[in-house]
């Protein structure tokens, strides 16, 4: 009988708080990237007017439907659209740039690999690492390497001085999952999902390890409130549930408001007075000033990464990235990027 209750007080906190819609938020910066890329897959990253990231074509026998995925690694200026080919075959996940080096992820290990800003000197130098950020010389990851618990741990960038800061067990029974976790001013906030509510919940630890304590309960088993992404901003933390709800709520996980005009939302990045997001595989822009939502794109999309004021996309299943360049007054010059990296085409 415990459930039911704990539902209906959210739902009453909810709806009492909606039209209370809070600030514009801020983000502090990290060194490497956008917190806000990087818990999203960390396809992008910039540094001095160079955006890195990797494209991939499908090379396919002509006498078979048997194909080979070829990913390269790229860097393109945002102001002249110089393209530069890195000659690295490789899907570069979780981009950090560090004391000029490149640090990526690729390959069924997790292995994390370094290289120089043109590419030269790549190698590998650690393994089991997803979806790391890197602060003050110290990376903080997921450790998918033990399949009987889940583990969010940090080390040096060659694995040196590990540690690991949160752990749970796993199992089949449970259903326990990581969906998420996002560091802000010292603390790691993180998200475990399962079927049990009472194993669900919103928690923080601080970077060292210490001071794990609970933010949220989960109000019970998905659909009702099962948090899959996070993003702890200046005054507020915003959340998304159930993959399509938004959220904001203190600090403290009092004064929780839902953004009803919001249908839907996979992922969010925050920018000036903007929340962007993707929804059924298209870009929206909601102005959290006055309330007003605006569809970015009128073509299929595929992820959200924002670097300085211009947003990256991907069209599903093609060999192109998307880029979404935003003007003072918020107006949009669209540009495709696709192979053989020549040129940058405006699409309007």
């Amino acid at each position: 009988m415990i459930k039911p209750v704990i539902v209906i007080m959210l739902i009453i906190m909810i709806s009492a708080c909606t039209p209370c819609y809070p600030p514009p938020p801020t983000e502090a910066g990290i060194p490497g990237n956008s917190m806000q890329n990087i818990v999203q897959g960390g396809e992008f990253a910039e540094k001095d007017g160079w955006v890195y990231g990797s494209i991939y074509n499908d090379i396919r026998d002509k006498n078979s439907d048997v194909g080979v995925r070829e990913y390269r690694l790229v860097k393109w200026n945002t102001n002249t659209k110089k393209i530069v080919e890195l000659g690295i075959k490789h899907s570069a996940n979780f981009i950090n740039i560090i004391n000029d080096k490149i640090i990526f992820v690729d390959g069924p290990k997790d292995t994390v690999y370094s290289c120089g800003l043109n590419g030269e000197n790549l190698k590998a130098v650690n393994e089991y690492v997803s979806g790391p950020i890197i602060i003050d010389e110290w990376m903080y990851y997921r450790n998918y390497k033990e399949t009987k618990k889940i583990s969010i741990c940090r080390s040096r960038i060659d694995g040196a001085e590990y540690s690991e800061l949160v752990s749970r067990n796993f199992s089949v029974e449970n259903e326990l999952t990581l969906t998420c976790y996002y560091i802000h001013d010292g603390w790691i906030y993180y998200a475990f999902s399962s079927w049990d509510p009472n194993r669900s919940s919103l928690m923080r630890v601080k970077t060292d390890g210490t001071q794990n304590s609970e933010v949220i309960k989960s109000t019970g088993t998905p659909p009702e409130f099962d948090i899959t992404r996070i993003y702890p901003l200046k005054d507020k933390i915003y959340f998304i549930a159930n993959n399509k709800d938004v959220y904001s709520m203190d600090y403290d996980g009092n004064n929780i408001v839902l953004f009803d005009k919001i249908q839907g939302a996979n992922n969010l990045y925050f920018a000036g007075d903007r929340m962007y997001y993707e929804y059924n595989q298209n870009i929206y822009s909601f102005n959290l000033t006055d309330m007003k939502q605006e569809k970015i794109t009128s073509f299929k999309t595929n992820g959200l990464y924002v670097v300085g004021n211009q947003i990256y996309t991907f069209y599903p299943g093609n060999d192109s990235i998307i880029n979404i360049h935003i003007g003072d007054n918020n107006e949009y010059s669209i540009y495709e990027l696709k192979l053989p990296f020549k040129e940058f085409i405006k699409l309007n």
